[in-house]
């Protein structure tokens, strides 16, 4: 089942920030503060944890995780698509039943 895109936060863009990539990830750290730091999700009865340390630019280890790809850890770029999507992290993860999701 498709989840259509108006049950979700909006995506974050580069645009947005006139293509200044550092407000742009700093727009995106801060929704992954809000929603898994600050917070912590469930993901059905498990509360989900994160990777705070070793820290990557000074930030959580799960953050570069979430918006890096890449096989070689030291070799990792930022993939745009999942830093635009950060903020449907939390509520895939809350409400994968609803939205009939399979990990």
């Amino acid at each position: 089942m498709a989840i259509h895109s108006n049950l979700l936060p909006s995506k974050i863009y580069l645009q947005d920030y006139s293509g200044d990539y550092t407000r742009f990830i700093d727009a995106v750290y801060k929704v992954f503060e809000k929603d898994f730091v600050k917070y912590h999700p469930y993901f059905g009865k498990y509360r989900l944890g994160l990777k705070y340390h070793p820290k990557f630019q000074d930030r959580a280890y799960t953050f570069y995780h979430m918006t890096h790809k890449g096989d070689i850890e030291s070799e990792r770029i930022p993939d745009l698509r999942r830093c635009e999507c950060m903020p449907w992290g939390k509520p895939t993860v809350e409400k994968t039943r609803e939205y009939s999701l399979k990990f």
